[in-house]
């Protein structure tokens, strides 16, 4: 049995939206809010409780309702989008998918509990700042999603001209092609 780009797409979404709630769930239920876990025993990696009202590294720049309403019309734009073309290949599809269920991942938190729930803390020794804002599954599918696409379009090849500009004419506005 062959599964459709459409089925995978939508698989993709359903897996990343599951791994992103139950993550959550498993920090609810094991992590007090504030509460430090070293991963491996070292401070490369911790596992945090912290409730983000905001954006992206919780950053506040619009109220959280207008923040829903930009998330939900993302999720479907996105949804829109991946099942009205179905001639994406799987490497822009899948990278879309990611973003898609990332950002139904987050609308769920912001609509149960009016925050997201982020518990991945990682130190960037030597870098722009000690620790990286915390994050949750949702944020790194969306990331990888969106730096897949970015990558992705490096490689696509040379853009397709549907008429070359002709070497000895210049072009007006009233009547089109003209000899020089």
């Amino acid at each position: 049995m062959r599964i459709n780009h459409r089925a995978r797409y939508l698989l993709t979404v359903a897996v990343i939206i599951c791994l992103d709630q139950v993550t959550k769930f498993l920090i609810r239920y094991f992590v007090n809010p504030g509460e430090i876990i070293r991963v491996f025993n070292n401070d490369m990696i911790w596992l945090v409780y912290v409730l983000n009202p905001g954006m992206a590294f919780g950053i506040r720049v619009i109220p959280p309702f207008v923040l829903m309403i930009i998330t939900f019309t993302a999720a479907v734009g996105l949804g829109i989008f991946i099942y009205r073309n179905p001639s994406l290949t799987p490497w822009q599809g899948i990278p879309f998918s990611l973003i898609m269920g990332g950002a139904v991942g987050n609308f769920i938190d912001r609509i149960i509990r009016g925050e997201v729930i982020d518990f991945l803390s990682v130190n960037m020794p030597d870098f722009i700042m000690l620790r990286f804002p915390a994050f949750n599954v949702a944020d790194s599918a969306i990331s990888v999603g969106i730096t897949s696409l970015i990558v992705i379009s490096f490689f696509r090849g040379e853009p397709r001209r549907t008429e070359e500009f002709p070497e000895n004419k210049s072009w007006s506005v009233d009547t089109g092609y003209e000899d020089r």
